[in-house]
């Protein structure tokens, strides 16, 4: 490996450092731990917690979307890629982008994702892993060869729902070992998959040696006539534990991410587009249970000018603001903040949904702490109390209510990306703790709370 003067340099010039060789390192290997940080506050340090993407050795929160098409001329990347970044975007994911077109194009999206401040995450290809006729595992090189030094790049999309596409684990291990022999970086880059939940264990269970490196995880279950809330939201949420729970069972280190529907125009697969505030639970549910990422399932450009044209409305009305809310607090869910315990009056299953009535994540940051708590059920929750201890709160004996800040509350202008608040009061309780009661107003709501230091 170069040094760091070299390292730097390297990466100054928009590439990666280069392997002393093309052989593939011990697959069991992980290439997105993440190492404790030392923070701001003296005598802690931060936990491990749900495993993460790392960019240049630091922890990344993935905020994206899918891009479905292979344009052929850099404006047409750039149209898209350019209103990201004032959406709290930083990510984009090329889906279909390699099934049998030139490299050429990926290098363009590459390009015009790094001119817009965002990373880039390339599909390998589709065909030679399917083993379709006139392709071979050896079309995957041309693809690894244009990209695997490009500044941009942080991720191979290796494959998506290989259960649904009868790819077996040998097949997708075998195509993995080659993208990774292939990778001349120092470091390789992790490679990701999508698992619908089609014999999704079997893949699980056939490692060592690894078929992935971060798994993600696609459900869509906002259906196409179907009432605000009617449809089974709280599977985002569970399929994502579920996600997690394998991971831990097989002792690896693998981040998760979520695909979240922002699909179902025109029919599109029986689908209906989400609304704002489902959007909200689609994104924050799976986070407060372990995802490390979110990637919206787009809906491409295909079709009539106005069809195309209500894509960008709907980032910018939906999905776009919660990717600002999911950015702005992305440190704070990293903080992996263990130091407050919380408990809630609704920490059970009323539903038979296998998620509790309420799920939470608590993060801090030097001037706050966070309690980012959704409803997973599909009514109004009244009357939730939580409970929080620790030392970043202070000890309550003695002392007065403190203000808590319910942030984003509401919409109030898609173009401005601004936002209602309200005020709560923290209230001392027993011993050291602390109580917050609140409503969740609607079903699958979610609320972010914000307490000053």
């Amino acid at each position: 490996m170069p040094g760091l003067s070299c390292l730097s340099a390297l990466l100054a010039l928009g590439c990666r450092p280069e392997k002393p060789t093309v052989e593939a390192p011990d697959p069991d290997v992980s290439t997105v731990e993440v190492p404790a940080d030392d923070t701001a506050d003296a005598g802690w340090t931060r936990p491990d917690g749900p495993p993460v993407m790392r960019v240049d050795g630091a922890p990344f929160f993935v905020i994206g979307y899918f891009e479905h098409e292979v344009y052929t001329r850099p404006e047409e990347y750039d149209a898209d890629y350019a209103a990201y970044r004032s959406q709290g975007v930083n990510t984009v994911i090329h889906w279909g982008s390699n099934w049998g077109s030139g490299t050429e194009y990926n290098v363009m999206a590459a390009d015009q994702a790094l001119a817009n401040g965002l990373k880039y995450i390339s599909e390998i290809h589709h065909f030679a892993i399917t083993e379709a006729e006139d392709y071979a595992l050896e079309d995957l090189d041309r693809l690894v060869d244009a990209l695997w030094d490009h500044e941009a790049l942080i991720a191979w999309y290796l494959f998506d729902e290989p259960g649904v596409l009868a790819v077996a684990p040998e097949r997708l291990r075998e195509a993995y070992a080659r993208v990774q022999a292939r990778d001349r970086g120092a470091e390789d880059l992790p490679q990701l998959v999508v698992f619908s939940g089609h014999n999704e264990v079997d893949y699980f269970a056939a490692e060592p040696p690894r078929n992935h490196d971060v798994c993600m995880v696609d459900v869509y279950p906002v259906s196409e006539g179907s009432e605000e809330f009617s449809g089974p939201l709280h599977r985002v949420s569970t399929w994502t534990r579920f996600q997690r729970d394998l991971i831990i069972e097989h002792g690896d280190e693998k981040p998760q991410l979520n695909v979240t529907q922002a699909c179902g125009v025109d029919g599109w697969s029986g689908f209906r587009l989400p609304t704002y505030d489902e959007q909200r639970y689609l994104a924050f549910g799976p986070v407060v249970v372990g995802a490390r990422g979110v990637l919206w399932w787009d809906w491409g450009d295909t079709g009539s000018a106005d069809y195309v044209r209500a894509r960008g409305a709907y980032r910018r009305s939906t999905t776009g603001p919660v990717a600002t809310q999911l950015a702005a607090l992305s440190a704070a869910i990293l903080s992996n903040e263990d130091r407050v315990s919380v408990s809630s009056n609704r920490s059970v299953d009323s539903t038979g949904n296998a998620i509790e009535d309420i799920t939470w994540l608590v993060g801090s940051d030097d001037d706050a702490v966070y309690l980012i708590a959704v409803n997973n059920t599909p009514k109004p929750l009244e009357g939730i109390t939580f409970t929080l201890e620790g030392a970043p709160l202070g000890g309550s004996a003695g002392a007065e209510p403190r203000p808590v800040t319910v942030l984003y509350e509401a919409l109030l202008d898609d173009e401005a990306y601004a936002f209602s608040s309200r005020e709560l009061t923290l209230q001392p309780g027993s011993g050291d703790a602390w109580t917050l009661t609140d409503d969740f107003d609607a079903p699958y709501d979610v609320n972010l709370y914000r307490i000053s230091r």
